[in-house]
């Protein structure tokens, strides 16, 4: 019952913050996209999204099967973690998440971080 509960604890403070991690990339993503393009965009998104989540699932029970699933769940949890440490040092990655809007236009914005990827 001690593990249930923490379980649970984990589980409920997990989906908070994947709750707001989602607002802030919606509200970027919204930000960023320009609006003709937005629907197309979008859908690809959640297409790869839907479809990815079967997939991770089936891995993560064949994984399952041959791993405990303590140690199958720290390896995803790690993999996680590398993969937001990954986010955050992406180039011109503080800028888009900062924009506030009254330094520079959402062109601007667009313009700058494109050219920190022009070789």
């Amino acid at each position: 019952m001690k593990n249930y509960v923490l379980m649970m604890i984990i589980m409920f403070t997990m989906a908070f913050f994947n709750r707001i991690f989602n607002v802030i990339l919606d509200s970027t993503k919204m930000l960023v996209i320009p609006a003709n393009k937005r629907g197309q965009v979008l859908s690809i998104l959640r297409t790869f999204s839907m479809g990815l989540a079967p997939l991770g699932t089936l891995v993560a029970g064949v994984l399952s099967e041959f791993i405990s699933v303590k140690y199958v769940m720290m390896l995803l949890f790690t993999v996680g973690i590398l993969s937001i440490i990954t986010c955050i040092l992406v180039k011109g990655s503080k800028t888009l998440v900062e924009y506030e809007g009254q330094n520079f236009s959402l062109n601007d914005l667009i313009n700058n971080t494109n050219k920190l990827y022009d070789m």
